[in-house]
């Protein structure tokens, strides 16, 4: 017996359903963006399944060509090529045709396994199709494999302005010779050029390696949003790019490793006047002290730090941008193997962040959880601080505590006392990391 495809017998009212959540986008209110990766990839999913169903189920292309906020979100897997081949293109021009010059998001992915099943030709037909579209392209996500030939074509057919790319996610997969592909590709004028003139961009998700930095001759200095797409970076390719973009507003870097490779010339000093939002990641004290020292940032309302730091150095770069008072959301995160860190370190940073409202601390050394929840109750003074009580974070609404062994009665009295202590107090997060872990949440009605 033939098997069906599960979409072919899908009920039209789950296929209205699912096609109901692909509209549903939570957007970020500082960059418009979908919050969180999961979001993204439910996105992708979904409106990928049903791309993929509509090959074969009438209904499923029926939805597809019936639901105008679908036909903005262009999402191609190379499976989807494979076995969708005359299907998609198809279905492509019937929805490009119909989203006419309207905002597109267009998301292809040519790396996914599978990819031998369809030949470069049909990738090619489908990069021409979309490229026709890239004038009102809003935002372009690709990810191909560094064999030179799909980017070339991708340039090659490209508009020479891109006046609707508001942002932008490129990436090359890496292969066995991907280094050579790299210096092949930036020699290229078509690639190198390819996004230079889009005078609307502003938010880039980018390796931080700086071979791909020097394929693309982006519009860096009026990049405002810049996240590394790979989960870590080297500091000497960090420091080659932040001093190309000093206008942003929110910089993650992904977790950075000290290298000994140099950057010449190495920058002395990076300043960025109007960073809001900065998440950023030191694997090792070579690379924390490489970097942090030369980081101004006077306009910072939300840091996330994580692994390796000094309190010293920390309290350095608040004092040095006299960002104190305006940090609004404070996450620091800290291992058990950095061991000479201690609670009142912690404190003396939020001794400088007295208008903190969301609060994270990660701290499991020594297992004297007991002790950072007597410094937040002001029940026990702090060795390295000169005033004599800790500070009163009177605005502190949502506070997010990992911690070490602790006592339960130390637990149960801070529950109930932090209400009191913090006025403004509204949730309560506390993991204890001991043999029997623990997570508490508490929600305080005020």
């Amino acid at each position: 017996m033939a098997r069906v495809s599960r979409f072919a017998t899908a009920p039209l009212d789950i296929i209205d359903e699912i096609m109901s959540a692909c509209r549903d986008w939570h957007v970020d209110r500082v960059t418009g963006e979908v919050q969180n990766t999961n979001e993204i990839l439910d996105l992708f999913t979904r409106v990928g399944m049903a791309w993929t169903a509509s090959y074969i189920c009438q209904h499923w292309r029926q939805a597809i060509l019936e639901i105008p906020s679908v036909w903005s979100q262009i999402i191609i897997f190379d499976c989807h090529m494979a076995k969708g081949r005359d299907g998609l293109n198809k279905l492509l021009e019937l929805v490009l045709e119909r989203s006419k010059a309207a905002p597109l998001t267009v998301y292809i992915n040519s790396c996914e396994a599978g990819a031998g099943e369809f030949t470069q030709e049909t990738l090619d037909k489908t990069l021409r199709m979309l490229s026709a579209h890239l004038y009102h392209t809003q935002n372009l996500s690709f990810i191909l494999a560094a064999d030179t030939t799909s980017i070339i074509s991708l340039a090659s057919l490209a508009p020479s302005s891109l006046p609707m790319l508001r942002r932008l996610e490129p990436y090359l997969c890496i292969g066995g010779s991907s280094w050579h592909n790299h210096h092949v590709l930036s020699q290229v004028k078509d690639v190198k050029h390819l996004f230079s003139n889009a005078p609307r961009l502003v938010m880039a998700s980018v390796s931080f390696s700086y071979p791909l930095v020097t394929i693309f001759q982006l519009p860096w200095s009026q990049i405002r949003y810049l996240k590394n797409s790979n989960p870590s970076a080297y500091a000497p390719d960090i420091l080659r790019i932040l001093p190309l973009v000093p206008n942003l507003s929110q910089l993650h870097t992904g977790h950075i490793h000290n290298s000994s490779a140099e950057c010449l010339p190495e920058p002395t000093h990076l300043l960025f006047p109007s960073l809001l939002d900065l998440t950023i990641s030191f694997e090792d004290r070579d690379s924390f002290v490489r970097i942090l020292p030369l980081l101004e940032v006077p306009s910072l309302t939300d840091l996330v730090m994580s692994d390796y730091f000094s309190v010293d150095l920390v309290r350095s770069l608040i004092t040095r941008s006299r960002c104190g008072p305006k940090l609004r959301t404070l996450h620091l995160y800290c291992p058990l193997k950095h061991e000479n860190l201690h609670a009142d370190g912690i404190f003396s940073i939020l001794e400088l962040t007295p208008n903190v409202e969301d609060l994270s601390v990660s701290l499991l050394e020594n297992s004297k959880g007991d002790v950072l929840l007597s410094l937040f109750m002001g029940e026990k003074e702090m060795s390295s601080l000169t005033i004599g009580s800790p500070c009163l974070l009177s605005k502190l609404s949502k506070l997010r505590l990992l911690i070490g062994g602790t006592p339960e009665g130390a637990i149960e009295s801070f529950l109930l006392n932090a209400p009191v202590r913090y006025p403004s107090l509204i949730s309560v997060d506390l993991y204890v990391y001991d043999l029997s872990y623990q997570h508490r949440t508490f929600e305080y009605r005020r």
